[in-house]
């Protein structure tokens, strides 16, 4: 037996072992008909010093075993596992495969049914590096087996450089799917980051069978380091999702999958009118929506219109909400914006209609637009349209006509927020590439768990020392708060960076030799910005 930190670069001076030999304390133990694993020399081809291989059998599948010493592990601490395999890379048809496990019985038995860390069903390249964090269950001896399982002539499967140490990879906790936040289409999940928490954020998986992810499970989605909450848009209606969570702690370096949360999504709103293009469409229509954690840009949609609906936002009850939307068409958009709140599967009642407003014909031109939550709106998802026409105004959600762009959208309504302030919304007007003004959060910060500027590119700082915003050109910056727990509200605010346009340098050349007598010839000059002209330089007295 041995403790952490373990590492066995098979090498035969260290180890004491010869080739084909195994390390001292280690096996192979075959459960099948297959060849065993071997210790071999380096391969300049692969792996450059001396490592383990499994060579294929003519006629009979892999099923052995190679089987570290026991390593003594402790009850709840989490440890992490690195090791390097490959395989034969040539010919599709070959394939080679090894899963790994880890139990108290150092035997291939005892190991079949032992807690697998992770499966490599399909391994066609060389050198690849895995690493898994797991956590102990008890305080005991553990065996760590790696099981090549490859059919008969399959080529050459390799393993090298196991090590096995404490990790500082922690688990979420607390994996939650709040009901309020639960709607047809979408679901916010939120957990508890761990101490330390993870440097890379989190990603997370969902599915609708309940079957946990392995550690080899591509991710659903991803959430930057310092959020611990996120909206997982496109779902059913009426299904029940399992999803689970884990830490980021660095390329390849991912954490154990927390445990699982469950919720159901709400039956579907009802089935909705769609406008319809005619005609020859203008170029590009709304390229971009903005509207809280919505940031969604799009092109020219068929038919003008695009349903977007899986697209989610908070909203908080009596609440302004800020909805950024880019036109590309080149001509001025009379644009309006709809909700259905009274969720009817219509636009046609009184209050619905709740912004009107003109963009200009610049290209691209955002026009900044906002509406306003009822304050006793009941809670929920609900339908946002967003419908921009040229030669307008105009009224009909249900438009069919020439030179038009719709997009539809889902906000959903909760809780009314703590207030969210800035120090300034606006700054005067100031060359473009040069920093802002100090921004500060005027409101209580800890009234909020999570801040987040959309966009990212061109904000520095942090809720506390406060925001410096340097871009080219003059840009809305959206700040969304979130609470993680309680009534998980969000709130908005808005910080627009002015930026005039970087003037173009003016250069004035000489040719060499710059001094004049007097009496003497002028001097040519070239003075170039966006065109050249020459001037000529008198002669100076000496």
């Amino acid at each position: 037996m041995t403790t952490v930190p373990y590492y066995l670069p098979f090498d035969p001076v260290g180890d004491g072992f010869t080739v084909p030999g195994l390390p001292v304390c280690t096996v192979n133990d075959n459960a099948g008909t297959g060849n065993d694993w071997q210790s071999s020399p380096p391969d300049f081809g692969a792996f450059f010093d001396e490592h383990l291989t499994y060579s294929f059998h003519p006629t009979n599948d892999a099923n052995t075993w190679f089987i570290t010493k026991g390593i003594a592990l402790t009850a709840g601490q989490t440890y992490r596992i690195q090791y390097i395999y490959g395989g034969s890379s040539e010919f599709t048809f070959i394939t080679n495969r090894m899963e790994v496990r880890y139990g108290t019985t150092g035997t291939a038995t005892g190991l079949a049914g032992a807690i697998q860390l992770d499966d490599h069903p399909e391994i066609k390249s060389v050198p690849e590096t895995n690493v898994v964090n797991f956590t102990a269950p008890t305080t005991d001896t553990y065996y760590f087996g790696f099981r090549a399982y490859s059919e008969a002539t399959n080529g050459t499967l390799y393993l090298d450089d196991i090590f096995i140490d404490v990790s500082n990879c922690l688990v979420p906790t607390g994996l939650n799917a709040p009901v309020a936040l639960v709607s047809f289409n979408n679901a916010t999940i939120t957990w508890t980051a761990p101490t330390p928490s993870p440097t890379g954020g989190y990603a997370y998986y969902y599915n609708t069978t309940g079957i946990p992810p392995t550690n080899s499970t591509p991710p659903s989605g991803t959430v930057p380091a310092g959020t611990t909450l996120t909206v997982i848009p496109g779902l059913s209606p009426s299904t029940t999702y399992y999803v689970w969570v884990r830490s980021i702690c660095g390329f390849g370096d991912l954490g154990e999958w927390s445990s699982s949360a469950t919720f159901t999504t709400l039956v579907a709103p009802p089935v909705y009118c769609t406008p319809v293009q005619t005609g020859t469409p203008d170029p590009n229509g709304i390229t971009n929506v903005t509207m809280g954690s919505i940031n969604n840009t799009t092109g020219l949609e068929p038919g003008g219109y695009g349903d977007y609906s899986g697209f989610t936002t908070n909203v908080p009850q009596g609440a302004t909400i800020p909805v950024a939307i880019t036109y590309g068409t080149g001509f001025t958009y009379d644009t309006n914006i709809w909700v259905d709140w009274n969720n009817d599967g219509d636009f046609a009642d009184a209050g619905e209609l709740v912004y009107t407003g003109v963009s200009t014909n610049a290209v691209p031109t955002t026009l900044n637009a906002s509406f306003t939550v009822p304050i006793a709106q009941p809670l929920g998802p609900r339908r946002l349209r967003i419908g921009g026409i040229d030669f307008g105004p105009f009224s009909d959600p249900c438009r069919t006509g020439t030179w038009q762009a719709f997009e539809d959208y889902t906000v959903n309504v909760i809780v009314a927020p703590p207030a969210l302030t800035l120090s300034q919304t606006t700054m005067p007007a100031q060359c473009g590439l040069t920093d802002s003004p100090t921004v500060f959060i005027t409101s209580t910060i800890s009234d909020f768990d999570v801040y987040t500027w959309t966009p990212s590119t061109g904000v520095t700082g942090d809720p506390v020392s406060g925001y410096v915003f340097n871009t080219s050109a003059t840009t809305t910056f959206i700040l969304t708060a979130s609470q993680t727990s309680g009534a998980f509200s969000t709130n908005t605010v808005n910080f627009t960076y002015t930026a005039n346009e970087t003037p173009t340098p003016i250069t004035i050349s000489t040719p060499d030799g710059t001094d004049s007598c007097i009496n003497g010839p002028a001097i040519e000059l070239n003075v170039c910005r966006r065109y050249c002209f020459q001037y000529y330089r008198l002669p100076r007295r000496f």
